[in-house]
């Protein structure tokens, strides 16, 4: 009885050290996308401020939106980058709630994911709404459920093994 409960306390332990790990994780992206995706762009907030005054709020949250697909004003690289950004997201997501391991729950949120950062951004004025970046945002979120996916396949196989 007494070697039952040492091994309930053990797997205990495992389980909250891999919960723990996972904070840790999800604290860590979220305060890196915290410091990409607003801290960064206040280094152009005086010419930003200068833009509202001139032109006023709205017209410059206006000049701030682009829908046109792949003619924006930000080159190839910066397509790779919004997709690398957001592929821990989408191995994090299925991580954090089994119901995000299935495709329509996860592009859902995602996709509210990607809009809210976006939508967030050109209110605050500290970037730009731009059709491109959400869909290359959207895209490394798909990108990162891919890994899960195939990594949590890889490993379901290698655990009915043993």
């Amino acid at each position: 009885m007494k070697k039952k409960e040492q091994e309930d306390s053990v797997m205990k332990r495992k389980k909250d050290s891999g919960r723990i790990l996972f904070g840790v994780c999800c604290a860590g992206y979220i305060i890196f996308m915290l410091v990409i995706l607003y801290v960064k762009p206040f280094e152009g907030l005086s010419y930003t401020i200068t833009e509202v005054q001139r032109k006023g709020y709205w017209e410059t949250v206006r000049s701030h939106t682009d829908f046109q697909l792949f003619e924006s004003i930000f080159p190839l690289v910066n397509y790779v980058f919004f997709i690398l950004l957001f592929i821990p997201a989408g191995i994090l997501l299925p991580f954090y709630s089994k119901k995000y391991r299935r495709l329509l729950p996860f592009f859902l949120t995602s996709l509210l994911l990607v809009l809210f950062v976006g939508i967030s951004r050109l209110l605050s004025l500290l970037g730009y709404f731009i059709a491109d970046e959400i869909l290359m945002n959207l895209l490394g979120c798909l990108y990162g459920w891919l890994i899960f996916k195939i990594f949590y396949g890889i490993l379901r196989l290698y655990l009915k093994k043993k």
